[in-house]
């Protein structure tokens, strides 16, 4: 019965400040889309899905990093080598093994943006 009453009590506060709650537990937000993310946690339904393999994952952003495993497509490049990474944790360990990594810059392709230096970039 505490529960039943804490819990109405949170929702009652959350409807008065303009926040949205989540329908399982005691999450509040004020964006639709993130308790939509937030509430797949509870159902364990996944709303991406890989056309290629199947595999699930729980946002857009998520997916489309996992389909450039099968496109081959390569978001990130070392602009020294010109080697090429799907994500940019792979480009940041590729840093990590050259001598003079603090002199390395390297170039996001999709964000037409640079990426700083490594001793910059936060693992």
């Amino acid at each position: 019965m505490d529960d039943f009453t804490a819990r109405d009590n949170l929702s009652r506060f959350a409807e008065a400040e303009g926040l949205l709650m989540c329908s399982f537990c005691t999450f509040t937000t004020q964006s639709a889309g993130n308790l939509k993310i937030h509430e797949r946690n509870h159902t364990f339904k996944n709303g991406f899905v890989c056309k290629y393999c199947q595999k699930e994952c729980k946002t857009k952003g998520n997916l489309k990093t996992h389909l450039r495993v099968h496109t081959g497509k390569m978001a990130f490049e070392c602009r020294v080598c010109r080697k090429g990474f799907h994500e940019n944790q792979g480009l940041v360990c590729h840093f990590m093994d050259q001598e003079e990594a603090s002199t390395i810059v390297a170039y996001n392709k999709n964000e037409d943006s640079f990426v700083p230096c490594v001793r910059s970039i936060s693992l």
